[in-house]
């Protein structure tokens, strides 16, 4: 093996550990702060499916803790619109829900 090879290595770790230090990491994390403005809430409850059978229906509520407000999430959708005779994408959104408080 040749002494120049052994040498070039050496330095090519040197380099390597010298930069290390000035290494930028940026970590992403999901972490919730103390006080929560808002929460999602997910919700799961037997409906009828109008044939006399209950099924698991899977909901997702957005809850402004502040407030007292809630929204619902709705998915993505395809209407169908009679008028022109197309169907019309409708993107996820959240709609507000009444809530009467308990007294």
């Amino acid at each position: 093996m040749n002494w120049k090879w052994i040498i070039v290595g050496v330095l090519g770790v040197l380099l390597g550990l010298s930069i290390a230090p000035f290494e930028q990491r940026a970590v992403v994390a999901s972490v919730a702060p103390v006080s929560t403005h808002f929460q999602i809430q997910a919700v799961t409850a037997d409906e009828s499916n109008g044939q006399g059978q209950r099924v698991p229906v899977h909901e997702a509520f957005l809850l402004d803790t502040e407030s007292g407000e809630v929204w619902q999430f709705s998915g993505a959708a395809t209407i169908f619109d009679r008028n022109k005779g197309e169907a019309i994408p409708v993107g996820p959104s959240f709609v507000r829900v009444p809530v009467e408080s308990a007294k």
